[in-house]
Order: C-alpha cells, then structure tokens, then sequence
C-alpha cells in the first residue's frame, strides 16, 4: 500500500497529527515502538484542553476518536523500532 503521511511516533502529537490527515482523507501510516519518551510523567502537561489528563486516558480517547470518524479507514498502525534502540538491545 502506498501511504501520503508517515508518521513517526504514537504519542499526544502523532496521535492528533494523524487524526487531522486521516480526516482529510490521506492515507497515513503511524509507526510507534510502545515505548514512552516521557514514560515517567503520570499526565500529560501543556497539551490543549488536556492538562493534567492521565497518559493512559488520553490515549484511550484519542483512539476511541480516530476509531468514531471517517478517519479511521485511513489511518494503519504499525510496530517500529528505531535504530538506535534495536543496535541498544542486542
């Protein structure tokens, strides 16, 4: 399949990022390893009208978002790893 978009990474940005291309019809695909930059903050800090909001909660949002609109039958996840951290794991 040929995509319009990549998008690197699963959080709060890529997440809305992909949301907004999905609605505008383009074919995206959202590449994220599951791990968390900022693993160790428990809310989400700066992120328009989500505040304070639980990483967890708005990730569960964000998905029942993409999954409720049109946008959902252009937007494909995929499991990444980047480089660096699969040269750091071995």
């Amino acid at each position: 399949m040929t995509y319009d978009v990549l998008i690197i990474g699963g959080g709060p940005a890529g997440l809305s990022a992909a949301l907004a291309l999905g609605l505008a019809r383009k074919r995206v695909l959202l590449c994220d390893s599951g791990s968390r930059r900022n693993a160790a903050a428990e809310h989400l800090h700066n992120f328009v009208t989500r505040d304070g909001t639980p990483r967890a909660n708005f990730a569960a949002s964000a998905a029942s978002s993409s999954r409720s609109t049109r946008a959902s039958s252009c937007v494909r996840r995929a499991s990444c790893r980047s480089p660096a951290r699969a040269e750091r794991s071995r």
